[in-house]
């Protein structure tokens, strides 16, 4: 099983309740999680992100995590000052309160080099023999990807990629566009299960076997972890 886990944005006790359901109930040495990315920002401790995450991964070998945009604004941020503006604003400030940082000229030193290296590591893409996981989405075939040249789509693209009914040849799985009535978005050609947490809304995770080809809506199972803690279970299955 392949085991898709949404954007997180610092919402460390979501994930980590997520994670110990996960690995009590459900998975097994030779499944995959694969993290979406945004696991900062937004959220109250993105430091406290990062702890769960490095504490999962060194029980569980096949670890996959992707970058988002928002670790891509972080780390241009923290290696050209001039986007700095532009990071505090879309939750850089969120990020340093999680360090009890205040922003200065000195805050880079302040983050940890375990959690720089974390990020710095983070991968844009992970392919399977059914399924395609990315952060936000890819270009659809032939098409502009309403993206700035300057940008990667797969870790930008909103409208373009959502909208499209285009054949990807494998389904894509993604994050990024949040789903406003907290469950994922299910099409032929994509599952998008960004669904809030950030928000008030979910943090989800979808299980996928990648031995089954999906057919014409692809099957998957579902958890899901609240604000307060409660785990709701879902199946979508192709009819």
């Amino acid at each position: 099983m392949i085991y898709a886990i949404g954007d997180i944005h610092g919402k460390a006790s979501m994930t980590a309740r997520a994670l110990v359901y996960l690995t009590e109930k459900l998975l097994h040495a030779d499944d995959t999680v694969v993290f979406l990315g945004d696991y900062i920002h937004r959220g109250e401790d993105s430091k406290g992100v990062f702890d769960v995450l490095r504490t999962f991964q060194a029980s569980h070998d096949n670890c996959v995590f992707l970058r988002g945009n928002h670790e891509a604004l972080f780390l241009s941020a923290f290696n050209d000052p001039d986007s700095e503006v532009v990071w505090l604003y879309n939750g850089g400030l969120e990020m340093l309160g999680s360090y009890n940082v205040d922003w200065s000229e000195n805050w880079r030193e302040q983050i940890r080099p375990e959690d720089i290296d974390f990020v710095n590591n983070t991968v844009f893409e992970f392919e399977t023999e059914n399924f395609f996981f990315v952060h936000a989405g890819i270009v659809p075939p032939g098409k502009p990807s309403g993206v700035r040249a300057d940008l990667d789509p797969r870790l930008w693209i909103r409208e373009e990629f959502i909208n499209s009914e285009a054949d990807f040849g494998k389904v894509v799985v993604f994050g990024h566009t949040v789903q406003t009535n907290w469950l994922p978005l299910v099409m032929p050609n994509k599952v998008g299960i960004d669904t809030g947490a950030a928000f008030g809304g979910r943090l989800s995770i979808a299980g996928f076997d990648d031995s089954v080809k999906p057919g014409e809506f692809p099957d998957f199972t579902l958890f899901q972890v609240d604000l307060d803690g409660g785990i709701t279970v879902l199946e979508w299955e192709d009819e």
